[in-house]
């Protein structure tokens, strides 16, 4: 599924979500979310992934953005939680 996620009225964060359930993997990673999962970057420099097991919804969850405008960065911080 193709995201794209705010940030204010002229800027977003567009990425790829993959979800597939846990008894399709045969090496789970760990749990987490968005927020929590390592990055891991490909050779060439332009994209950056994030994998984890969501126990909730039993699903392995792959998240893959550019790495243009430090779009993981900036992902990550739209996601994270804020004070009220």
């Amino acid at each position: 599924m193709a995201f794209q996620v705010p940030l204010t009225r002229r800027d977003s964060v567009n990425g790829l979500l993959l979800a597939v359930p846990t008894e399709q993997v045969a090496q789970l990673p760990g749990v987490g979310s968005a927020n929590t999962a390592r990055p891991r970057y490909s050779k060439s420099g332009r994209f950056g992934t994030t994998v984890w097991t969501d126990k909730a919804s039993g699903t392995v969850c792959i998240c893959l953005v550019s790495l243009a405008r430090n779009q993981h960065k900036r992902l990550r911080r739209a996601l994270s939680p804020r004070s009220a």
